[in-house]
């Protein structure tokens, strides 16, 4: 069996059949309570590290490197221009590396509550990051799991090296958001919507096509809304 015949048992689910419908207790309150637990944790392994290595305050773990660099853009914008030393060195224009979707959110949500572009920042990956409890327990339901399989999937991305990253001032929960949102999004066949979050998840980082949409239908072709299969053009029968 080839690899497109295999995407296509695991990713395609039989016309018409839908996962029954969960009420808010498990839909959106035990994913966000799982959350906030796994985020806790995190916060308690930073708080650690943050004691080992000397820094005066938690806070200043959670707003490192890129944190700072985008509070930097979500307060004072871009650079006109970027500025090179004769060695070669990057005098001015570190912002660009970053890209403004993270930043103009955080610098809309500190002019709307009028804290400043750092805590906006961690505010910002923190609502992000509580909203990947609803949004993955979504996913997982809409693959077939059940609720406590689900809610396992909600628990096991909280356990993920990564998630202490989650709980800093970076983009990465939000791009994990927009990723969560594309893939929901390809699994009820929404293609305009995955087309949206691409582009918005583009904004927040560089990438080369909308990955959701090569998860939701196997790499050999698409189906049609009669559920039958059609293979791309040029595809080598199987």
């Amino acid at each position: 069996m080839g690899a497109a015949a295999v995407s296509r048992v695991v990713l395609s689910r039989p016309a018409g059949v839908r996962p029954p419908a969960d009420g808010p207790l498990w839909a959106w309150v035990l994913p966000v309570l799982i959350r906030v637990l796994t985020c806790a944790a995190a916060g308690v392994v930073i708080a650690v590290w943050a004691r080992v290595s000397g820094a005066d305050r938690t806070r200043d773990w959670l707003l490192l490197w890129d944190a700072r660099w985008y509070a930097q853009i979500a307060e004072s914008g871009y650079p006109a221009g970027i500025l090179i030393a004769p060695n070669g060195d990057l005098l001015v224009g570190t912002e660009f590396a970053f890209f403004p979707l993270f930043p103009a959110l955080a610098s809309a949500l500190a002019w709307l509550t009028g804290t400043p572009a750092t805590w906006a920042c961690l505010l910002l990956a923190l609502a992000a990051s509580l909203l990947l409890g609803p949004a993955s327990y979504a996913v997982a339901r809409a693959e077939g799991a059940g609720r406590p399989a689900a809610l396992l999937a909600v628990g096991l991305l909280g356990a993920l090296p990564m998630s202490v990253i989650h709980v800093a001032g970076y983009a990465e929960s939000l791009f994990t958001l927009l990723g969560l949102l594309a893939l929901r999004a390809a699994q009820r066949r929404r293609w305009a919507a995955v087309a949206v979050l691409w582009v918005v998840e583009n904004g927040e980082a560089p990438r080369p096509g909308p990955a959701a949409l090569r998860w939701g239908e196997p790499p050999g072709g698409l189906r049609t809304r009669r559920g039958a299969w059609r293979a791309w053009p040029g595809t080598p029968p199987e």
